[in-house]
């Protein structure tokens, strides 16, 4: 759990000083996928706001939208197998497509593609799919 924390404050220092990447949203993409558990949800909110300080944007922006879009990755645990690499493709194409076009950046389109390549590189290690019950 240490480890983990110190991995996830590094990445918030990483975004908020010189990647524009979110790798935050990424890391909690990650997260939620893995555990499941409700202090993801208190560590999206937190990380928002320490974001929100490094960007100088107003409080609660970043906050608010990775709650929802973690909110939204969840509801879908029931109708898709959410540790599928195209899920997590996709839920991390929309998710970065829609940070980039809430909070003004340019290339939209570019960014969220490079944003999901990358996304394929951790998978295998932060992600273990569940053995199938037959």
């Amino acid at each position: 759990m240490i480890f983990l924390s110190i991995i996830f404050l590094l990445v918030i220092i990483l975004e908020g000083s010189f990647i524009s990447i979110p790798f935050a949203l990424l890391f909690l993409l990650f997260l939620v996928l893995k555990n499941r558990e409700p202090w993801v949800f208190v560590l999206a909110f937190f990380s928002g706001f320490l974001l929100d300080s490094l960007y100088l944007r107003s409080f609660g922006a970043t906050s608010i939208f990775f709650l929802i879009f973690l909110f939204a990755v969840t509801l879908y645990e029931k109708k898709f197998e959410i540790e599928n690499l195209s899920f997590v493709i996709i839920a991390s194409f929309i998710g970065t497509f829609f940070y980039f076009s809430l909070f003004g950046n340019f290339f939209v389109i570019q960014k969220a593609l490079f944003t999901s390549l990358i996304v394929l590189l951790p998978y295998k290690f932060l992600i273990k799919p569940r053995a199938n019950m037959n």
